[in-house]
């Protein structure tokens, strides 16, 4: 698992071309630096909903989107560790709510 968070996210959005190429949405990595280009220029004090999300304890999307690119990848034969990774712990956090 990569260890800085942006090479996580690149991780993760790698795993999600394959995905969505093996389900025929023509996706190209090189779409990526598009996105970080954009993610560089929001506010450093801004958040994340998913973060939003946990510091007030309630339930996150990470079904909708870490969840579907699991699915999709097993049921594609794409391994997805990146987003495994993520949802597993995003579900930890959820159950630590009290």
């Amino acid at each position: 698992m990569p260890g800085k968070p942006r090479d996580t996210v690149i991780a993760a959005m790698k795993e999600v071309i394959k995905v969505a190429n093996a389900e025929g949405v023509p996706l190209r990595e090189s779409e990526i630096a598009g996105w970080l280009k954009i993610n560089d220029a929001l506010s450093p004090e801004g958040m994340p909903s998913m973060r939003q999300d946990t510091l007030q304890h309630r339930p996150t999307e990470v079904d909708l989107f870490a969840g579907t690119i699991r699915r999709l990848g097993k049921k594609h034969g794409i391994p997805t560790p990146v987003n495994d990774f993520l949802y597993t712990r995003l579900r930890e956090i959820e159950a630590s709510y009290a």
